[in-house]
Protein backbone atom coordinates (compact mmCIF):
# COMPACT_ATOMS: atom_id res chain seq x y z
CA UNK A 1 0.00 0.00 0.00
CA UNK A 2 1.45 3.76 -0.73
CA UNK A 3 1.11 5.72 1.60
CA UNK A 4 -0.10 9.65 1.40
CA UNK A 5 3.04 11.65 1.85
CA UNK A 6 2.13 14.91 4.51
CA UNK A 7 1.18 18.25 3.00
CA UNK A 8 4.00 21.14 3.88
CA UNK A 9 3.33 24.90 3.29
CA UNK A 10 2.17 26.45 0.12
CA UNK A 11 5.14 29.19 0.89
CA UNK A 12 7.73 26.09 0.61
CA UNK A 13 7.05 25.59 -2.92
CA UNK A 14 6.54 28.79 -4.55
CA UNK A 15 10.17 29.82 -2.82
CA UNK A 16 12.10 26.55 -3.80
CA UNK A 17 14.29 27.21 -7.46
CA UNK A 18 13.52 24.55 -10.01
CA UNK A 19 15.76 21.62 -9.67
CA UNK A 20 17.51 19.84 -12.42
CA UNK A 21 16.90 16.82 -10.81
CA UNK A 22 18.13 13.80 -12.13
CA UNK A 23 15.55 11.46 -13.56
CA UNK A 24 14.79 12.06 -17.36
CA UNK A 25 11.11 11.79 -17.38
CA UNK A 26 8.60 14.46 -16.75
CA UNK A 27 5.29 15.31 -16.27
CA UNK A 28 3.89 18.71 -17.44
CA UNK A 29 0.24 20.01 -16.03
CA UNK A 30 -1.15 23.55 -17.79
CA UNK A 31 -4.08 25.16 -15.21
CA UNK A 32 -5.09 28.39 -15.20
CA UNK A 33 -7.45 30.45 -12.53
CA UNK A 34 -9.60 33.18 -12.77
CA UNK A 35 -8.91 36.78 -10.44
CA UNK A 36 -12.76 37.49 -11.08
CA UNK A 37 -14.81 34.39 -10.56
CA UNK A 38 -18.20 34.28 -11.65
CA UNK A 39 -19.19 34.50 -7.67
CA UNK A 40 -17.61 36.07 -4.90
CA UNK A 41 -17.05 33.38 -2.07
CA UNK A 42 -15.44 35.31 0.48
CA UNK A 43 -13.68 38.80 0.66
CA UNK A 44 -10.58 37.84 -1.32
CA UNK A 45 -11.92 39.48 -4.42
CA UNK A 46 -10.60 39.75 -7.13
CA UNK A 47 -8.42 36.95 -5.82
CA UNK A 48 -5.03 38.05 -4.38
CA UNK A 49 -1.64 36.72 -6.40
CA UNK A 50 -1.38 34.34 -3.71
CA UNK A 51 -4.54 32.96 -3.34
CA UNK A 52 -4.79 31.93 -7.32
CA UNK A 53 -1.53 30.74 -6.88
CA UNK A 54 -2.71 27.94 -4.08
CA UNK A 55 -5.60 27.45 -6.33
CA UNK A 56 -3.50 26.78 -9.36
CA UNK A 57 -1.08 24.34 -7.17
CA UNK A 58 -3.76 22.34 -5.36
CA UNK A 59 -5.39 21.61 -9.33
CA UNK A 60 -1.10 20.34 -10.56
CA UNK A 61 -0.36 18.61 -7.31
CA UNK A 62 -4.06 16.47 -7.58
CA UNK A 63 -3.66 16.33 -11.52
CA UNK A 64 -0.27 15.10 -11.08
CA UNK A 65 -0.59 12.43 -8.46
CA UNK A 66 -3.65 11.01 -10.72
CA UNK A 67 -1.05 10.55 -13.42
CA UNK A 68 1.09 8.87 -11.13
CA UNK A 69 -0.16 7.13 -8.54
CA UNK A 70 -4.10 7.01 -9.82
CA UNK A 71 -7.49 6.20 -8.23
CA UNK A 72 -9.47 3.75 -6.93
CA UNK A 73 -12.70 3.66 -8.21
CA UNK A 74 -16.36 2.30 -7.32
CA UNK A 75 -19.70 2.74 -9.52
CA UNK A 76 -22.64 1.75 -9.78
CA UNK A 77 -25.05 2.59 -12.14
CA UNK A 78 -28.61 4.01 -12.05
CA UNK A 79 -31.27 1.62 -12.79
CA UNK A 80 -34.51 3.29 -12.77
CA UNK A 81 -36.07 -0.08 -12.83
CA UNK A 82 -34.61 -1.36 -9.56
CA UNK A 83 -34.81 2.20 -7.80
CA UNK A 84 -31.34 2.68 -7.98
CA UNK A 85 -29.33 5.53 -7.85
CA UNK A 86 -25.95 6.67 -9.85
CA UNK A 87 -22.78 6.44 -7.73
CA UNK A 88 -19.19 7.36 -7.94
CA UNK A 89 -16.84 7.18 -5.40
CA UNK A 90 -13.18 8.05 -6.45
CA UNK A 91 -10.22 7.91 -3.88
CA UNK A 92 -6.27 9.49 -4.49
CA UNK A 93 -4.14 6.13 -4.09
CA UNK A 94 -1.47 8.74 -2.91
CA UNK A 95 -0.40 11.97 -3.37
CA UNK A 96 2.97 14.10 -3.84
CA UNK A 97 3.04 16.65 -1.38
CA UNK A 98 3.28 20.98 -1.56
CA UNK A 99 7.25 21.31 -0.87
CA UNK A 100 8.18 18.11 -2.69
CA UNK A 101 11.40 19.30 -4.92
CA UNK A 102 10.23 17.72 -7.81
CA UNK A 103 7.78 19.92 -7.98
CA UNK A 104 8.32 23.44 -10.15
CA UNK A 105 6.42 25.85 -11.14
CA UNK A 106 8.37 26.32 -14.64
CA UNK A 107 6.06 29.06 -15.97
CA UNK A 108 3.50 31.73 -14.31
CA UNK A 109 1.74 34.87 -15.78
CA UNK A 110 -1.50 36.83 -16.60
CA UNK A 111 -3.54 36.66 -19.59
CA UNK A 112 -6.74 39.05 -19.63
CA UNK A 113 -8.23 38.03 -16.11
CA UNK A 114 -6.99 34.55 -15.52
CA UNK A 115 -3.49 34.07 -14.23
CA UNK A 116 -1.93 30.78 -15.86
CA UNK A 117 0.39 28.63 -14.90
CA UNK A 118 2.76 25.54 -15.95
CA UNK A 119 3.82 22.59 -13.86
CA UNK A 120 6.91 19.96 -14.13
CA UNK A 121 7.15 16.89 -12.03
CA UNK A 122 10.28 15.14 -12.69
CA UNK A 123 9.77 11.17 -12.13
CA UNK A 124 11.94 8.91 -9.36
CA UNK A 125 12.71 5.84 -11.32
CA UNK A 126 9.97 4.01 -9.38
CA UNK A 127 7.02 6.70 -10.30
CA UNK A 128 8.58 6.67 -14.17
CA UNK A 129 8.56 2.42 -14.02
CA UNK A 130 4.84 2.52 -11.87
CA UNK A 131 3.50 4.99 -14.93
CA UNK A 132 4.98 2.35 -17.63
CA UNK A 133 3.15 -0.10 -16.26
CA UNK A 134 0.57 1.14 -16.96
CA UNK A 135 1.06 1.92 -20.48
CA UNK A 136 0.97 -1.85 -21.53
CA UNK A 137 -1.48 -2.56 -24.31
CA UNK A 138 -3.11 -4.46 -22.53
CA UNK A 139 -4.20 -1.52 -20.20
CA UNK A 140 -7.19 -0.14 -21.84
CA UNK A 141 -7.91 3.77 -22.74
CA UNK A 142 -10.29 5.63 -22.38
CA UNK A 143 -11.36 9.59 -22.87
CA UNK A 144 -14.57 11.12 -21.07
CA UNK A 145 -15.59 14.74 -19.73
CA UNK A 146 -17.47 15.82 -17.18
CA UNK A 147 -18.60 19.23 -16.20
CA UNK A 148 -19.26 21.83 -12.83
CA UNK A 149 -20.66 24.89 -12.50
CA UNK A 150 -18.68 28.03 -12.89
CA UNK A 151 -20.87 28.93 -9.32
CA UNK A 152 -19.57 26.78 -7.07
CA UNK A 153 -16.12 29.02 -7.94
CA UNK A 154 -12.18 28.04 -8.84
CA UNK A 155 -12.70 24.79 -6.68
CA UNK A 156 -14.71 22.75 -8.74
CA UNK A 157 -12.56 22.92 -11.50
CA UNK A 158 -11.60 19.17 -9.37
CA UNK A 159 -15.19 18.23 -9.41
CA UNK A 160 -15.26 18.87 -13.12
CA UNK A 161 -12.35 16.24 -13.17
CA UNK A 162 -13.91 13.72 -11.22
CA UNK A 163 -16.95 14.10 -13.60
CA UNK A 164 -14.89 13.92 -16.51
CA UNK A 165 -13.02 10.29 -14.63
CA UNK A 166 -16.62 9.09 -13.93
CA UNK A 167 -17.60 9.78 -17.73
CA UNK A 168 -15.03 7.36 -19.07
CA UNK A 169 -15.45 4.85 -16.75
CA UNK A 170 -18.80 4.53 -17.35
CA UNK A 171 -18.52 5.02 -21.49
CA UNK A 172 -15.81 1.97 -20.85
CA UNK A 173 -17.83 -0.32 -19.77
CA UNK A 174 -20.85 0.59 -21.46
CA UNK A 175 -18.71 -0.56 -24.85
CA UNK A 176 -18.04 -3.65 -23.12
CA UNK A 177 -21.02 -4.83 -20.92
CA UNK A 178 -24.27 -6.12 -22.62
CA UNK A 179 -26.14 -5.89 -18.86
CA UNK A 180 -25.87 -3.24 -16.50
CA UNK A 181 -23.74 -4.13 -13.12
CA UNK A 182 -24.70 -3.86 -9.65
CA UNK A 183 -21.08 -2.25 -8.64
CA UNK A 184 -18.14 -2.56 -10.54
CA UNK A 185 -14.47 -1.45 -8.78
CA UNK A 186 -11.16 -0.60 -10.12
CA UNK A 187 -8.13 1.58 -10.29
CA UNK A 188 -7.75 4.38 -13.05
CA UNK A 189 -4.98 6.67 -14.36
CA UNK A 190 -4.76 9.69 -15.52
CA UNK A 191 -2.46 9.26 -18.68
CA UNK A 192 -2.59 12.50 -19.58
CA UNK A 193 -2.97 16.32 -18.02
CA UNK A 194 -6.99 17.56 -17.89
CA UNK A 195 -7.69 20.22 -20.28
CA UNK A 196 -10.13 22.17 -19.21
CA UNK A 197 -12.44 25.28 -20.57
CA UNK A 198 -15.46 27.11 -19.36
CA UNK A 199 -18.79 26.56 -21.62
CA UNK A 200 -22.51 28.03 -21.17
CA UNK A 201 -21.84 28.69 -17.32
CA UNK A 202 -19.91 25.47 -16.42
CA UNK A 203 -16.31 24.28 -16.64
CA UNK A 204 -15.81 21.65 -19.03
CA UNK A 205 -12.79 18.90 -18.65
CA UNK A 206 -11.63 16.30 -21.04
CA UNK A 207 -9.35 13.63 -19.75
CA UNK A 208 -7.80 10.66 -21.14
CA UNK A 209 -7.09 7.48 -18.84
CA UNK A 210 -5.85 3.87 -18.71
CA UNK A 211 -8.35 1.87 -16.03
CA UNK A 212 -7.86 -1.49 -14.62
CA UNK A 213 -11.29 -3.35 -13.36
CA UNK A 214 -11.02 -5.66 -10.28
CA UNK A 215 -14.39 -6.81 -9.86
CA UNK A 216 -17.74 -6.72 -11.77
CA UNK A 217 -20.60 -7.41 -9.30
CA UNK A 218 -23.69 -8.70 -11.22
CA UNK A 219 -27.85 -8.40 -10.16
CA UNK A 220 -28.62 -11.68 -9.01
CA UNK A 221 -32.10 -11.23 -9.28
CA UNK A 222 -34.55 -8.81 -11.07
Amino acid sequence: MIRRPAVLPLAFLLLAPLLHAAPSERLFVDAWCELEPFVRLGDDYPLSREKASAILLEEARYAISGMIYGFSFSYTPSDEARRVEDRFELKPLAEIPWSSPRLAVLDMGKEERRMTARFSYSLTDQEAARRASWGSNTVPLATGSGEASVMGGPGERLTAIREAVKDAVREHLRSRLYNKPREVTGEVLLWEGPETGIRSGSYVTRVKVRLLLDEIVPYRFY
